[in-house]
């Protein structure tokens, strides 16, 4: 499901960009906007890595 919201916040930037092309907003909301799919970009992979590290520490330990 991660992985699917990464894509999904990618595809909505890619819209972004056409938006700001198209002239439909300002520079500025552009700028606004793409900061927060990038923060959240940024969220999602640090938590996918947390729980890809959680998840083998789990499983070695489970192991011994």
């Amino acid at each position: 499901y991660l992985y699917i919201s990464r894509g999904s916040a990618g595809e909505t930037k890619d819209h972004l960009y056409q938006a700001l092309d198209r002239e439909y907003i300002t520079k500025e909301q552009f700028a606004e906007i793409e900061r927060m799919i990038d923060e959240l970009l940024n969220k999602l992979a640090n938590f996918i890595r947390y729980l890809s590290k959680s998840r083998r520490k789990g499983f070695k330990e489970g192991v011994k």
